[in-house]
């Protein structure tokens, strides 16, 4: 499968820049703009005959944000769209974004724990009135940094997994 197609950047860049967008501004991700990007990613998955890397990238995916959101640690937006992006990029270059995203939301946290001096809480957000904690981090940016990041680093073709 070729990394970095035309149709991974229409399909998932640019609709995962635009949900990142969102959830900067509104600590939400919308099913608007998350179930379209799993939905072409495993389409696409099927196009080209990789529909087993595609849904086990949604099951990696998967596995590693549902403990999260069950906890209350991410939004289910956050899962889906971690789900859209394993679906276009696999199971394997899926876990390297979710590192680079990771270490983002770490360096994220750690910069609003030493600007505020208090511990972040978990992430409630019961309605869409409901004021955001300055404490939430919008994990969808953290999500699609890791995407541009990894991308870039593929174009400049640095193997990140000789790194990691």
């Amino acid at each position: 499968m070729e990394l970095i197609s035309i149709p991974l950047f229409w399909g998932c860049v640019i609709p995962s820049t635009a949900a990142a967008y969102t959830d900067l501004k509104t600590y939400r991700l919308p099913n608007i703009l998350t179930i379209p990007i799993l939905l072409m990613g495993i389409i696409y998955g099927i196009y080209n005959g990789h529909w087993q890397a595609s849904l086990l990238g949604v099951t990696a995916a998967l596995i590693a944000g549902l403990p999260g959101a069950l906890l209350n640690q991410l939004g289910m937006g956050d899962v889906k769209l971690m789900a859209g992006v394993g679906a276009w990029l696999g199971p394997f270059n899926f876990m390297v974004v979710l590192f680079i995203s990771c270490i983002m939301g770490v360096l994220w946290s750690v910069c609003r724990v030493v600007k505020q001096r208090e511990i972040p809480r978990a992430k409630v957000l019961p309605d869409a009135n409901t004021p955001v904690s300055p404490n939430v981090i919008a994990f969808g940016f953290c999500l699609c940094f890791g995407l541009w990041t990894f991308i870039l680093l593929s174009l400049m073709n640095i193997n990140l997994f000789a790194i990691i």
